[in-house]
């Protein structure tokens, strides 16, 4: 048959196409992410827009009923962490619902959160959800 070589240089030819691609899909490939420690929080100011600092936090995750413990040592300018690279494998890709509550003298607030650890390598936490700045006012 005249058209058999043709036909074989064509499948030859898709075969070789098709190697390529799957190629292309190696999920192996090894993760790199950088030496950055990532956090995700929030702001706290006055009625005067002044950071407010010395608040009591606690972050509970609403999916295990667990407090995380987040040291709030090093935070400043009234910036306060609820997740940090730290505690990533606790949180789902996709995100989990955190509940944090927050208490200076006799002010109180609570607020909800999602924050996550996105993408194939999980290399840092996410804030994917809630707000940027609260605002306490006495």
């Amino acid at each position: 048959m005249k058209d058999e070589p043709v036909f074989r240089n064509m499948l030859a030819a898709a075969a070789v196409a098709l190697i390529v691609l799957l190629a292309g899909c190696d999920t192996t490939e090894p993760c790199v992410c950088t030496e950055v420690f990532a956090t995700a929080g929030f702001s706290v100011v006055n009625a005067q827009r002044l950071p407010v600092e010395g608040i009591d936090i606690t972050v509970r995750m609403q999916r295990t009923g667990e407090y995380l413990d987040i040291d709030q040592g090093y935070t400043q300018n009234g910036y306060y962490v609820i997740a940090h690279d730290g505690v990533k494998d606790k949180l789902l890709s996709d995100g989990d619902v955190l509940e944090v509550s927050g208490m200076k003298d006799t002010l109180r607030f609570e607020e909800v959160f999602v924050v996550g650890v996105p993408g194939r390598c999980r290399c840092h936490v996410e804030k994917i959800s809630g707000p940027d700045t609260l605002y306490l006012n006495w």
